[in-house]
């Protein structure tokens, strides 16, 4: 019944303003009745259509909804004078479907808040106390430009802003804004804070060894290996305040490429003909005749004109053959006990002596490394060696260089 009576109101309305082109009021303020009725019967009524600022808006049933949407934009947007520039709007009478009017009141302070040029989105921004407005979309424009400055090219860079900052979001009259250059002069008094995992290449320094040799003489040295840097990736933590390093952490280090000694040869022989002799017994392809555990015993000399090199080792131990040749001896010998020697030729012999037991029969041809032989204490022996001596035409030298030892 209420729908029938605001319908009735508002065709009353309209016709008192053609009354006076009518002269059959009654006649017609009853045709007037029958039709309301019989529209709002089949959900047709009258509603007002709604422009601002020339752009329609809204059809709506009631004008009440309009002056609360206005009120809705009064409490949205933050500023002194917004009630100064809001427009005045232009009602229309129109019939229209009932139920498919405006009846959500925030709509309709879209549509006013869209249309008033004087209304912009922005932020409010306040720095120590002190707000100011600019006409930006969001605060996180303002603050990811700004601090873009101090990206220092890393994908983990973070910074922000140090004190009392703050950044609101809103609706602002275009009068109340200030520009962007200002903006940056008040952003340029807050101190900002990056930290940002940087990945750096560093050098690593090489071990510069000494190796004692024979082959040169005493006071001499040779470079037999230049050394070359390594490279190191570096994960470091750099901290900024306002883009100047205050400090950093490193969080890893991994080696990319190792670095590489440098081998110095130092020379131990006391003149240039010794130095020239052990070169060659080096370069003579001699291995060791002991594989197992060992210790050195008596050099060749060691003040007592003893002519070979004791190495001692567990009776039984094999003795292996220093270079291939043809055994020439395997049998008792004096003072050396049981003795093998083995001619390589070219006027090389090598001798062992003090054997416990043979491996081997004068006549045969011996690989270098082969068995010839078991560790023991014959002969002049005060224990379990073998003692070892290299003949070069009929004299015994010292077999130390043709076993590498210095």
């Amino acid at each position: 019944m209420d729908m029938i009576k605001n319908s009735f109101a508002r065709v009353t309305d309209w016709y008192k303003g053609v009354n006076r082109y009518i002269k059959t009021g009654a006649f017609l303020a009853v045709a007037v009745f029958c039709v309301v009725v019989a529209l709002v019967g089949s959900g047709i009524g009258f509603g007002y259509s709604v422009k601002y600022n020339g752009q329609k808006i809204a059809v709506i049933e009631d004008k009440d909804i309009y002056w609360e949407a206005v009120k809705n934009v009064e409490n949205k947007v933050s500023g002194d004078n917004i009630k100064k520039v809001l427009s005045s709007p232009e009602f229309s009478l129109t019939l229209t479907l009932l139920s498919s009017t405006q009846k959500d009141k925030n709509i309709i302070s879209d549509g006013i808040i869209k249309n008033t040029k004087e209304i912009v989105n922005g932020v409010k921004a306040t720095v120590n106390d002190k707000s100011y407005i600019f006409a930006v979309e969001n605060k996180n424009d303002i603050v990811e430009n700004y601090l873009s400055k101090y990206d220092v090219g890393s994908i983990s860079s973070k910074s922000a802003f140090v004190g009392d900052v703050n950044f609101e979001d809103g609706l602002f009259l275009l009068s109340d804004t200030e520009k962007e250059t200002t903006l940056n002069s008040l952003l340029d008094t807050v101190d900002v804070i990056t930290v940002a995992n940087v990945v750096s290449s560093k050098e690593t320094d090489y071990n510069t060894i000494e190796v004692r040799t024979s082959e040169l003489v005493k006071g001499t040295t040779q470079v037999k290996c230049e050394g070359a840097k390594g490279t190191n990736q570096v994960v470091e933590e750099v901290s900024f305040l306002n883009g100047v390093e205050t400090g950093r952490v490193t969080l890893s280090e991994d080696v990319i490429t190792k670095p590489v000694d440098r081998v110095v040869l130092v020379g131990t022989s006391a003149n240039v003909q010794t130095a020239q002799n052990n070169t060659v017994a080096h370069n003579s392809g001699f291995i060791f005749p002991i594989w197992d555990a060992y210790k050195l015993g008596s050099p060749f000399g060691d003040g007592r004109a003893h002519k070979g090199y004791d190495i001692l080792a567990d009776k039984g131990t094999p003795i292996h053959v220093a270079k291939s040749g043809t055994v020439i001896r395997a049998s008792w010998y004096g003072g050396y006990g049981n003795c093998v020697d083995v001619d390589h030729g070219n006027g090389i012999v090598t001798r062992y002596g003090h054997a416990s037991e043979f491996c081997c029969r004068v006549g045969q041809t011996v690989s270098a490394g082969d068995v010839i032989a078991k560790v023991g204490t014959t002969g002049n022996s005060s224990g379990n060696h073998v003692h070892f001596e290299v003949i070069i035409n009929g004299n015994r030298v010292d077999p130390a260089p043709y076993l590498n030892i210095n």
